[in-house]
């Protein structure tokens, strides 16, 4: 997958991207004709990687996505736009907390086998 480096609406259901430059070599655009599936129930089955991409990431690219959803005069779609890599943003950090926890209970299950192994081989149980 490529990643664009910015992506513009020409106005007749097309979008122009660039998806990749090199100093000194020409500029390729591809067309995309957007044809969304509206029978699946889940973002990521329906809309394009690329989207998906500048949707949830950190860089430029998302400031691009913005600024061209603006020109469509839909303040409900740059709303929902920022709703959704906001909430991305927050699952991406629960998820990291989420591990954590998990790790340091792991770790303490680790240690409490450890204990218990050791005091079935002392036969503590019996000596008590």
């Amino acid at each position: 997958m490529v990643v664009p480096e910015w992506i513009r609406s020409v106005r007749n259901g097309q979008v122009e991207l660039l998806a990749r430059w090199e100093p000194g070599e020409p500029t390729y655009i591809a067309e995309l004709f957007l044809q969304p599936n509206y029978t699946e129930t889940t973002i990521t089955k329906t809309a394009a990687l690329w989207f998906l991409a500048i949707l949830t990431g950190c860089d430029g690219t998302f400031h691009t996505l913005i600024e061209e959803a603006r020109h469509l005069n839909n303040p409900a779609a740059v709303t929902k736009i920022y709703q959704y890599h906001h909430l991305e943003d927050e699952h991406t950090k629960l998820t990291c907390e989420l591990n954590h926890v998990s790790d340091v209970l792991a770790s303490m299950r680790d240690q409490l086998d450890g204990c218990h192994f050791y005091m079935e081989w002392a036969q503590l149980p019996v000596l008590l």
